[in-house]
């Protein structure tokens, strides 16, 4: 269930994208510039987070990027 968290959040955003670029009042571009942003960091961050889950086992690292990734959904929701 936890591996489908990155495949469903980039199938619902960009449907959103319009109609957060009109919300936000910016170009349709820079909204499409937050999609590439998540994939580059999503690419660096497992080049981060698989040594770790190697060194400390996978429960661990995975519940400590789970509770990153709830609070950065916060976030987001409060912007």
């Amino acid at each position: 269930m936890l591996s489908a968290f990155v495949p469903l959040s980039t199938y619902f955003y960009p449907p959103a994208l319009p109609g957060m670029s009109d919300y936000f009042h910016v170009s349709i571009g820079i909204t499409n510039l937050t999609l590439i942003l998540f994939f580059i960091f999503f690419s660096v961050g497992m080049l981060f987070w698989r040594p770790l889950s190697d060194k400390y086992g996978r429960r661990p690292v995975l519940l400590v990027g789970l509770a990153l990734y709830i609070s950065a959904s916060a976030a987001c929701a409060l912007s």
